[in-house]
């Protein structure tokens, strides 16, 4: 006992209590100490000789030492936890099977997708844990690896509770010493918004490549909607809608949420705008109208040689050319923003701020901007008529305006009642359907 680790000397006394109260081969393992300190682990395999009236005579048996052995399973062990570490907590789906199908490890991420625990499938087949229709599938991919010893990548959608799912997997073979197949191993991973951000961009590219050839093919056309003076009950202004053409016929208008929002992120929209602006000093020769820009035109320095050169050269009336900006796109650089207005009442034009009242700070933009008309934006106008809180916000915005003296035009339009009120509420224009529906610009005879 002396040789016997001193945390291992119950384990012998309590073993050899047992044996002796009942005689039996026994088999533990312990740790000893050698004479120069080293400690080594060993194996003891026994059992009990019987006399003739079988009572214990002595004990024989064998020690081995195991301590190698035992630094080997450790190191196995070790390795296999890491491994095992470190599938789960990947966030890819990590599986192997054999040549039979059958489950030799999976990662918690497999379990996730799957709904099982991960130690329950080892030694399963795939079809008694997946979905027939999805094993179904696997298998081919799975006879390819393990027969041809192939690399094999596909692209797979997978129904996860809240909707399908896409991932991209890629098998490759496992091999023995000998380099035979063994198994096959799968690397699964969630590509889903990946999937969808990448059609996002093919979409906006492509729109990007149809705006341009719209641009430069002159498929860009403008619509006119009327603008009616509550006064005299009279239209003599209207605002110009820039559409582009579609590809299935002359009727196939493309609407600008569509074609607007990729021409900006591509840097294609002020193309678009100098188009417009081009388009509508010709038409300011004869009739006054008001023209939407971006606010990535607030600050172009181009566009106002642009305007100056055409009203120059068409001999328009600068008087019936009216800008508009949105309250957002003066927002974000108010500086520029009052620059660019100050420059075209320069040249004799209008300015107006248009979705005016849904931003912060709207009424403060009336003192930095040489506004001509502001237009209340339709949110405040679609239900005035049933409204107490829409009729508060616009009594406000029309008592600042004439404050200011500047003249209102009322968005969206669309019923007799909100005319209506809007008239007896001081507005000085309206614009809607019920006023007028955008036409094309060659059917709206001049006013």
């Amino acid at each position: 006992m002396e040789l016997v680790h001193p945390d291992d000397r119950g384990l012998v006394e309590r073993t050899l209590e047992q044996v002796a109260a009942n005689p039996r081969p026994f088999t533990y393992q312990i740790r000893i100490v050698r004479p120069d300190g080293e400690i080594r682990s060993v194996e003891n395999h026994g059992d009990v000789v019987l006399d003739d009236d079988g009572r214990p005579r002595r004990i024989v048996g064998t020690i081995q030492d195991v301590t190698d052995r035992k630094r080997a399973e450790g190191a196995l062990r070790q390795s296999h936890d890491q491994f095992q570490s470190i599938i789960d907590n990947s966030p890819s789906v990590i599986y192997a099977k054999d040549r039979s199908f059958r489950y030799l490890f999976v990662n918690r991420e497999f379990g996730r997708m799957f709904q099982v625990e991960p130690p329950a499938v080892i030694g399963r087949p795939d079809e008694s844990v997946l979905p027939l229709d999805v094993a179904g599938r696997a298998r081919a991919s799975d006879r390819k690896v393990l027969e041809e010893g192939d690399v094999v990548q596909e692209e797979e959608v997978i129904w996860r509770r809240g909707g399908d799912r896409t991932y991209i997997t890629q098998k490759f073979p496992l091999r023995d010493g000998d380099g035979t197949v063994y198994a096959v191993c799968a690397i699964s991973t969630d590509i889903t918004e990946r999937k969808a951000r990448e059609q996002e961009l093919r979409a906006e590219v492509d729109w990007s490549i149809r705006v341009r050839d719209a641009v430069r093919e002159s498929k860009l056309i403008l619509h006119s909607q009327p603008i009616l003076d509550l006064a005299t009950d009279t239209v003599h202004q209207e605002e110009l809608l820039v559409r582009m053409r579609g590809g299935r016929g002359f009727d196939d208008v493309v609407m600008p949420g569509e074609f607007l929002p990729p021409a900006e992120r591509f840097g294609l929209v002020q193309e678009i705008d100098r188009w417009v602006v081009g388009e509508a000093v010709k038409l300011a020769k004869d009739r006054r109208v008001e023209v939407n820009l971006s606010g990535k035109s607030i600050g172009d320095a181009e566009l106002i040689r642009l305007i100056e050169t055409r009203l120059r050269d068409l001999g328009a009336d600068p008087a019936n050319l009216i800008f508009e900006i949105t309250e957002t796109a003066a927002a974000e650089n108010i500086d520029a923003a009052r620059d660019f207005a100050w420059r075209l009442r320069g040249l004799g034009c209008g300015f107006a701020l248009d979705d005016f009242g849904t931003g912060y700070g709207t009424f403060a933009y009336l003192k930095h901007l040489p506004v001509t008309f502001i237009k209340i934006d339709m949110e405040f106008v679609r239900y005035l008529a049933i409204d107490p809180s829409d009729q508060k916000i616009v009594k406000s915005i029309i008592a600042v305006a004439q404050n200011f003296g500047v003249e209102t035009i009322a968005e969206g339009v669309e019923h007799q009642a909100t005319l209506d009120l809007l008239r007896d509420l001081g507005v000085d224009y309206a614009q809607g359907f019920l006023i007028g529906e955008p036409k094309p610009i060659e059917y709206v005879p001049a006013r």
